[in-house]
């Protein structure tokens, strides 16, 4: 094990950026258009970086009717700056508490999700983070987030025609990973260790 003084600290634009390609690549992958990333901190959002996106108006009228589907679209998009997060800093021997950092606003905002879903424990929210990090780490979801988290890095603000060629780049959410995620509650919930 290694040892707190042995930790490799990560620069803050660093985890910002995996952590907001990570948002993007989940909205991407679920059919949601991402209009802008930044790393760049922010009062109005009160974060170090935020991803803004536009729902169609289907999505919008199936949000608004708390379709079960929509629902949990939105929960995955919350947990997977922290499902990034945690595979960049687990190839690295990074303090886990810093994987924590930033990830107040979106785990309330995944509850409230979750709770018109009727799923109020939180192993329901472990569940979510699980799925949101299996799928991150296809290779070829992964390595989107990585080109997104490079870009950010050097950039700090893309529009979505700059970020035209990670939307392409990314697979959509395959339908049997909706079984997979329901499975992964249920599982979560009886066995919670």
């Amino acid at each position: 094990m290694v040892g707190t003084d042995e930790f490799v600290e990560r620069e803050d634009d660093v985890v910002t950026a995996y952590h907001e390609a990570g948002h993007a690549v989940m909205a991407w992958a679920l059919g949601v258009k991402v209009v802008e990333i930044t790393t760049v901190p922010s009062v109005v959002y009160n974060s170090k970086g935020h991803v803004r996106w536009e729902f169609s108006e289907g999505q919008a009228s199936a949000i608004a009717a708390d379709d079960r589907r929509a629902l949990k679209s939105l929960t995955l998009i919350a947990t997977g700056g922290v499902a990034a997060d945690g595979i960049h800093a687990g190839s690295l021997p990074t303090n886990p508490h810093a994987i924590l950092k930033g990830t107040n606003s979106d785990f309330s905002n995944a509850r409230r999700h979750m709770e018109k879903l009727g799923e109020t424990q939180w192993t329901d929210l472990d569940a979510y983070v699980a799925i949101a990090t299996h799928l991150m780490k296809q290779a070829s979801v992964w390595a989107v987030v990585e080109f997104v988290s490079q870009i950010l890095e050097e950039r700090k603000y893309l529009t979505a025609d700059e970020l035209a060629e990670g939307r392409a780049r990314t697979p959509l959410f395959p339908s049997e990973s909706w079984d997979l995620l329901d499975a992964a509650i249920k599982d979560f919930r009886e066995n919670p260790e």
